[in-house]
């Protein structure tokens, strides 16, 4: 469990937690025989300087924290959004200028070929061996047409003969300008110096590999699947209730495509404890958003755009009160929405959308009968607390605005508690008073003590191995009152045993 993740009212129980792994002063309480059992000094701060805590804590120039989540997501690549279809060229006659046999929702300027070879097959009705000559202005690598030049054999002499064959294209720029695709060939018979002409000749293009393409590619609609963000704190949240008063969900989209993109809120929930969960209702998104995204004279670049989800245009500070674990949403999209054709945009094998979730709790907020709970190692059965009643101390020194009612519970290996320090709990922590401004003026201490009898003690020496720590937290005026939690605020716990040896 990575306690540096819990935010807020967490953070205070993890200190006390983390204190009781700290090595303790050896100081003697009293003339009677004493064992300190813990005795720590920390800050939020001194917690954070332990760790590497990452984009998850942010502490800014005032202190004041911030818990961020964040989860990245590539959402969708070329392969998804931009798929060139496979089309055929006919030849019929040897030189010609003819439409692109693309869809009419699919107009392609120029395409930039990766790793693809173009397939050429046809018949001819002569015996001979002759000569093919192949250019096609329309596929260029630099200023340079594409050329075949081969010398056909017939190897039987029987007539109609087939041949194919494949020509690498890898590198080239294909343009079809107007819509059009140019192509010319010449085939002479190497016996009679005579022009032939093909039938069924084919230029196959039957997949294409491209590095880039410009052009309008249609419309692609497409779902992203079910995701999750989890939030990590609050692990050990039992009961009661919290308030973020400004809590944000904010979603950032990077977009290296060069035409529009609209994503819709498919789902945007929390994940309550019992698996089930509740809609983040959000104003303003009905009709999707539109991504920011590339001009043709910024291929290469990505455009960002921030979406806000914050108190006022969503029920967030509600949904957050019911203490989800984690955030789950869906999303869909789809390539220009708008159809309209005559925009022109661009796609490279490199481009995508990367989108991420983040979820920002600023540490403001309100707590009402707040219970958390957690456990350590307290192995007491070594034999180092003599027989004797015993009375535990525990001196709080609170620097938080926030009042602690603690209890301690001795469990046993199998955890199970067979005992606890205080028969009720206690206020042992009042909340330090703050000014005007929220801030804390000072720390104020708390001392409680907790008598056991001989049959208590020996129970808990015979059995504890652990000890937990249970916490209920209230702001001020019953927790009514909104705080802001500081990095340099501090809490100070001592806990002592004193045993009163039992003499023969």
């Amino acid at each position: 469990m990575n306690r540096l993740e819990r935010p807020f009212f967490v953070m205070l129980l993890s200190i006390l937690i983390f204190a009781s792994c700290q090595d303790p002063e050896t100081t003697e309480v009293s003339p009677e025989f004493a064992i300190p059992l813990i005795n720590s000094s920390l800050s939020i701060q001194d917690i954070l300087s332990r760790a590497n805590t990452g984009d998850v804590i942010q502490v800014d120039a005032d202190n004041f924290i911030t818990i961020t989540y964040g989860k990245e997501v590539i959402s969708t690549d070329t392969v998804v959004l931009v798929k060139i279809p496979a089309f055929v060229i006919p030849q019929i006659l040897p030189t010609q200028t003819i439409p692109t046999p693309f869809p009419s929702d699919f107009r392609i300027d120029q395409i930039t070929v990766k790793n693809s070879k173009l397939y050429i097959s046809f018949e001819s009705n002569s015996p001979n061996d002759f000569t093919l000559n192949l250019t096609v202005p329309s596929i260029k690598q630099g200023s340079n047409q594409l050329a075949y030049i081969n010398t056909i054999t017939n190897p039987t002499g029987i007539v109609p003969f087939t041949f194919q064959d494949s020509i690498d294209i890898s590198g080239y720029d294909i343009f079809f300008q107007n819509q059009t695709f140019t192509s010319q060939y010449t085939a002479i018979d190497d016996v009679t110096s005579l022009p032939l002409v093909l039938s069924n000749f084919m230029l196959d293009f039957p997949n294409l590999d491209f590095s880039y393409i410009e052009g309008y590619v249609g419309q692609k609609a497409f779902t992203l699947p079910i995701d999750e963000l989890l939030l990590k704190f609050l692990e050990q949240w039992k009961s009661g209730q919290i308030t973020f008063t400004e809590p944000k969900i904010r979603l950032r989209f990077d977009n290296s495509y060069g035409f529009p993109i609209r994503f819709d809120f498919d789902t945007l929930q929390a994940i309550t404890r019992d698996l089930s969960s509740i809609d983040i209702v959000s104003s303003g998104f009905d009709n999707g958003i539109i991504l920011n995204y590339p001009a043709l004279n910024e291929v290469g670049q990505e455009k960002r755009k921030w979406i806000g989800i914050d108190k006022n245009n969503s029920n967030i500070v509600n949904v957050l009160e019911q203490v989800p674990y984690g955030l789950r949403y869906q999303f869909s999209g789809e390539a220009n929405p708008t159809g309209d054709s005559t925009l022109i945009g661009f796609a490279t094998d490199d481009s995508k959308i990367v989108m991420k979730v983040i979820a920002e709790l600023p540490m403001e907020g309100a707590v009402q009968d707040f219970v958390l709970i957690d456990t350590f190692d307290l192995d007491l059965t070594g034999g180092e607390i003599p027989e004797g009643e015993a009375e535990f101390k525990v001196i709080a020194i609170n620097g938080f605005p926030l009042d602690i009612d603690l209890q301690c519970y001795f469990l046993d290996g199998f955890g199970q508690a067979i005992d606890s320090m205080f028969l009720e709990n206690t206020n042992l922590m009042e909340a330090a008073p703050v000014d005007i401004d929220g801030r804390v003026l000072g720390p104020i201490q708390t001392i409680s003590f907790a008598d056991f009898s001989v049959e208590r003690i020996n129970r808990i020496k015979e059995s504890v191995t652990q000890i937990a720590l249970q916490g209920q937290f209230n702001t001020t005026n019953n927790g009514n009152t909104d705080i802001k939690l500081y990095a340099d605020y501090n809490l100070r716990i001592q806990i002592g045993v004193k045993i009163k040896p039992v003499f023969d």
